[in-house]
């Protein structure tokens, strides 16, 4: 398969799995339609890594991006399982245990992925892909130097505030929040420093 065959392929997977989303009113049949569209998707992606990244195999950015590629399989693939696991009743939590969990794995996503983010290659599949990360090695540098330097502040603080003694909504919104703002200052801050530098 080709490059143009394999890009296609995925992207045709994930536009699939968001529109059975959208557009089927049964959860559970939607949550396994799309998430056999996406571990598809993941599968071919993690199979043709270093050929869309264009970087040989024995590189050792090759095994970065396997192992960014295999965390985030791995990830979504216990969390739909526990999603799975819930809607069939076998494995059900209280409302404050489902949010310390949701919250311990937003942090274990922090910083893994923190951690691992200023060794990443520039690519167009894994990583913070934006349109001014993409465009120049410095600025992708920079956003993921950013992400690496935030994500022990940030991991530790959600996980502190996951298992504080706070309700269960505001531990979610918290998470969330750690997230995006988490992303949100290495989007910013690459971005100002791309367009200073053009």
């Amino acid at each position: 398969m080709n490059i143009t065959k394999i890009r296609v392929t995925i992207n045709v997977l994930s536009l699939l799995a968001l529109v059975v989303c959208v557009a089927t009113n049964n959860s559970f049949v939607s949550i396994i339609v799309s998430s056999i569209c996406l571990i598809s998707a993941l599968t071919i992606l993690g199979k043709n890594i270093n050929l869309l990244s264009k970087i040989e195999d024995d590189n050792i950015k090759s095994k970065t991006l396997k192992f960014v590629t295999g965390f985030d399989a791995i990830v979504f693939l216990a969390v739909l399982l526990l999603i799975i696991l819930n809607k069939t009743g076998k494995f059900v939590l209280s409302e404050e245990n489902e949010s310390v969990l949701a919250s311990s794995i937003v942090s274990i996503v922090i910083l893994v992925l923190g951690n691992i983010s200023p060794k990443l290659p520039r690519s167009r599949y894994t990583g913070l892909r934006l349109p001014w990360t993409v465009a120049d090695e410095t600025t992708w540098v920079v956003a993921h130097r950013i992400l690496g330097y935030t994500s022990i502040p940030f991991g530790v603080f959600n996980l502190i505030v996951g298992f504080s003694n706070i309700k269960a909504e505001f531990r979610n919104e918290i998470a969330m929040g750690t997230f995006v703002i988490w992303v949100l200052i290495a989007s910013v801050v690459s971005g100002i420093f791309f367009h200073k530098t053009r």
